[in-house]
């Protein structure tokens, strides 16, 4: 299991991932708070404000740092880690973060060039 850093709310004990309670308390108001109809941008103000340290070690926090915890699988848990949001929980943010992107018109765009092949326009 190789990974760049341990997800935010976890920490490695004696080879196995635990639950560091205090980061996965702010993981869970993340997701409640979302969930209640905050914005990302509002929770990050918050947490940055508050002086709450981020994945990084670093108190500065932005609606993608707070985006990548909300669409994180693994705080359902998995064969590795342990569960620390409940599925509802989990499926209520993913349902409000796909509304309020098609209400701002940011759905998938399957013919933007980032979307293309190399072969695009040239193979007939």
């Amino acid at each position: 299991m190789m990974q760049r850093h341990m997800p935010m709310g976890y920490k490695m004990v004696n080879g196995l991932i635990e639950l560091h309670e205090e980061h996965a308390g702010i993981v869970r108001a993340i997701f409640t708070d979302y969930i209640a109809g905050k914005s990302m941008l509002a929770i990050a103000r918050e947490l940055t404000e508050s002086g709450v340290l981020n994945a990084n070690k670093k108190p500065n926090w932005n609606h993608g740092s707070v985006g990548k915890i909300l669409q994180n699988v693994k705080y359902q848990g998995d064969e590795f880690y342990p569960r620390l949001i409940d599925e509802d929980a989990y499926k209520k943010a993913q349902n409000r973060r796909a509304n309020i992107e098609r209400e701002l018109g940011r759905t998938k765009q399957v013919n933007a060039m980032r979307n293309q092949s190399i072969f695009s326009r040239k193979v007939r």
